[in-house]
């Protein structure tokens, strides 16, 4: 909804928040939408004319729903004691990213999406909307420059490793809307439709659900929410958003690969072709794709005045252990992915 008359309006214009409401009547209106599970709607509207978007959702949470940030360890937050014998984090894992392939196959490379201007990013594929985009790139540049001043004055508490904050500077220096333009039109640059915003604590878990054909090992259904950010792009990219987000280093670095191919057998189970999509290229996207996107993310919210300085080094050693882990020395990323923000 919106909140505080003109500005909060503006707010929900600027940052697309109606596209949760127009995401959710898609889903309703007979589409091929399946793969992640959603709550029932009772009503979903938006109107980015006006600034305006409602959506009335069944609460999870009076079925025993539980965010699976606390599956997997809820960050440096720390699980409440309350909480106990929860599902195994691997095996959620496993479940999150098989949803996923099923949703990226049904609209793998589907011309369509393109033509539905409320998705996030469909504009860019046709070469329009630079200027969100690029306002994008600004406010990264920005607000890492005061990070690191902020960092070299002291009036920032964290450790900032060196490489790192050499890569974040070549990939803020070599973004460009032409980098972007190049990477999108070409062939074989995959996309579908992307949850966007796809991270632990945007999804449910509901232990002992009924079963249904989501439904794994874990022993309970996993539903996805927050769909604010929704739109074509490559699935991958959400797929490590989430890992480097949530997960612990040690988990990912042992369980990545196998997890990634999970997703890429389902995404081939359901016609996707191995031949024009090999393993090598899914991984690849995973690999690249986090850190296009998380790189973006840490400038912009290491300089969040709100944000405590634990929880900036907590997102800094996650990105520096996904480099360390998958970055195959990699020094620079042509960022791509932005959140627009008002």
């Amino acid at each position: 909804m919106s909140h505080g008359g003109l500005q909060g309006r503006k707010a929900v214009i600027c940052g697309g928040r109606v596209r949760e409401a127009l995401l959710y009547e898609m889903a309703t209106a007979g589409s091929k939408f399946q793969g992640m599970v959603l709550p029932h709607s009772y009503y979903s509207h938006g109107s980015k004319l006006l600034g305006e978007y409602v959506v009335l959702l069944e609460d999870l949470r009076h079925r025993g729903g539980v965010g699976v940030n606390m599956i997997m360890g809820n960050q440096m937050w720390g699980v409440p004691d309350a909480l106990r014998n929860l599902a195994d984090p691997v095996t959620v894992l496993k479940q999150a990213f098989t949803q996923a392939a099923l949703l990226h196959a049904a609209y793998w490379n589907d011309a369509a999406l393109l033509k539905k201007h409320w998705l996030k990013g469909a504009a860019w594929y046709a070469g329009r909307d630079r200027w969100s985009w690029e306002s994008g790139i600004r406010r990264a540049r920005l607000s890492w420059a005061r990070t690191k001043a902020a960092v070299s004055n002291g009036a920032l508490a964290i450790k900032l490793d060196e490489g790192l904050a050499a890569i974040m500077d070549a990939s803020l220096e070599a973004a460009s809307w032409q980098a972007l333009q190049a990477h999108l039109r070409d062939p074989r640059t995959p996309y579908t439709l992307c949850h966007g915003d796809f991270h632990a604590a945007n999804m449910i878990f509901l232990k002992d659900a009924p079963s249904s054909s989501t439904s794994t090992s874990s022993g309970g259904e996993l539903f996805a929410v927050d769909w604010t950010e929704v739109g074509p792009w490559e699935g991958t990219t959400d797929l490590a958003q989430m890992v480097i987000s949530d997960v612990k280093p040690a988990v990912f670095e042992a369980h990545a690969s196998a997890l990634v191919r999970a997703y890429w057998q389902t995404l081939v189970a359901e016609g996707v072709s191995k031949e024009s999509y090999s393993f090598s290229d899914c991984w690849e996207g995973f690999c690249r794709g986090g850190m296009e996107r998380w790189l973006w993310l840490f400038a912009i919210m290491s300089s969040f005045f709100n944000i405590p300085p634990a929880a900036i080094q907590y997102f800094h050693d996650q990105l520096l252990a996904f480099s360390n882990a998958f970055g195959n020395g990699r020094t620079c990323y042509a960022l791509k992915p932005v959140v627009c923000l008002p």
